[in-house]
């Protein structure tokens, strides 16, 4: 395993970020709940930066079930640090009109329990949802599960690959296309981490995202080829007259052009694309590809965070449609950073391809 210095620097870079906002958090606001002397605002957050790197750089070479808990601990406080933001801004405005008794700050702080309680068990319990396509000069009708963005890693691991089989097979599909990011890249992928995902009695085709080469994508490839999983990378097939095509998505990708890749697109045929980033719709449109499959956004995942995610991203999710052409935006399975999912959901899309009338 050769260990992946970029990733880990940007780690560092991320907790560093992380360790100032807790402590311009803590001196602010801590006088609300629990006073708190400048030292111990700085105390605490290095110390949750020193734990949490040392847990990362563990799971970086030997991942194990101690490390893996401490880093779903540690990225969930940053959700929990959000809200206690919210929570104070909104008290500081309240306090503007009216004084504020210990009461109602209790009852607030404990309303932000019982959401993130909510928002655990939520992006622990993949749902269904169910979308239909119609399309023209189609052949025979096919039901496709569309998944993104499982981040198989530190935080998501065998037992949510074991829901996804579970369900996609109490479905029956005709194909299962997901569309990047099948891991996070917090540690290393083993030759057998995609067992569960052979079980699915459909064909799996995946395109790989971001993510998925921030850890090696030999392994990642590895991994699919035991599970028996087709790797689409910049490549294409053809499914019971579908033809469908992987592009895969890196930073290091951004500026690849299209007419780099050796794709013969008939338009007047239905052509699917796999691309992991629900961007330049109208340009795949253009090149003859009526059905895009993206994730990468995971909905915005939980708020605040949907707020500005959508302005990066309007199309944040669900399903779009274009004088007969379709954009598919998955909220994804798993999870990035906090490990909960407020206004969105753990989803497993299903699309039926329909035969226009």
């Amino acid at each position: 395993m050769i260990f992946p210095k970029k990733r880990f620097y940007f780690k560092i870079f991320q907790q560093v970020s992380v360790f100032i906002f807790y402590f311009l958090l803590l001196n602010f606001t801590s006088y609300l709940y629990f006073p708190l002397t400048t030292f111990e605002c700085l105390v605490i957050p290095l110390v949750l930066f020193i734990v949490m790197m040392f847990s990362i750089y563990v799971e970086f070479i030997n991942s194990n079930v101690i490390t893996r808990f401490i880093v779903e601990v540690l990225d969930s406080l940053i959700w929990f640090g959000l809200m206690f933001l919210l929570l104070s801004i909104l008290l500081v405005i309240l306090h503007l009109f009216i004084v504020t008794p210990i009461i109602l700050r209790r009852i607030l702080i404990i309303l932000i329990i019982l959401l993130f309680i909510y928002g655990y068990y939520n992006s622990h319990n993949p749902r269904i949802t169910e979308r239909t396509l119609y399309l023209n000069n189609l052949d025979e009708e096919i039901d496709i599960i569309h998944l993104s963005d499982i981040h198989i890693g530190s935080v998501r691991r065998e037992g949510l690959l074991k829901k996804i089989s579970k369900k996609i097979n109490s479905i029956n599909p005709d194909i299962v296309l997901i569309s990047g990011d099948l891991v996070d890249g917090s540690n290393e992928i083993k030759p057998n981490t995609f067992e569960e995902l052979g079980k699915i009695k459909a064909p799996v085709i995946f395109n790989p995202g971001n993510h998925d080469y921030y850890f090696g994508f030999e392994c990642v490839i590895k991994a699919c080829e035991n599970a028996g999983i087709t790797v689409l990378d910049n490549q294409q097939m053809k499914f019971k007259g579908l033809n469908i095509y992987g592009i895969s998505y890196s930073f290091i990708s951004e500026k690849m052009e299209f007419e780099d890749l050796d794709f013969k697109i008939n338009k007047n045929e239905n052509n699917l694309l796999i691309f992991h980033i629900p961007s330049n719709w109208d340009e795949f449109i253009e090149l003859g590809f009526n059905i895009m499959l993206s994730g990468h956004t995971h909905g915005g995942q939980f708020y605040p965070a949907k707020v500005w995610v959508k302005l990066v991203y309007p199309k944040l999710r669900g399903l779009f449609e274009k004088e007969g052409n379709y954009l598919n935006i998955s909220d994804g399975v798993g999870t990035m950073g906090p490990p909960i999912r407020i206004g969105t959901k753990a989803e497993i899309g299903l699309l039926k391809l329909r035969k226009r009338d």
